[in-house]
């Protein structure tokens, strides 16, 4: 149980964002609020697109092993950042009520 529970930690700054985002994506659907549910919604997107960007790498070196999640990007990464990040522009426009 311990090896499928240790991807859940929060030790990266994209995971903290997918965590965020996911509690006020609830509560703006709750609340009826679909402005924020849409920024909430793309940095939840945004955050699994990092994810994805940071693949975890080990390495071992006699008497250690080296892990990295070193930024490396992909295709679908980066189409998940983009789609994140272009809900969140669209959100935040509709929150302005230009």
């Amino acid at each position: 149980m311990d090896g499928l529970m240790s991807g859940l930690k929060i030790d990266s700054w994209y995971k903290a964002l997918i965590a965020a985002s996911l509690v006020v994506l609830i509560a703006a659907l709750t609340a009826n609020r679909n402005d924020v549910a849409l920024i909430a919604a793309g940095a939840l997107i945004f955050g699994f697109g990092e994810w994805i960007n940071h693949p975890k790498r080990s390495g071992v070196v006699p008497g250690y092993i080296i892990t990295s999640t070193a930024r490396d990007a992909s295709a679908f990464g980066l189409l998940l950042d983009g789609a994140g990040i272009a809900l969140v522009l669209f959100g935040a426009y509709r929150c302005l009520d230009l």
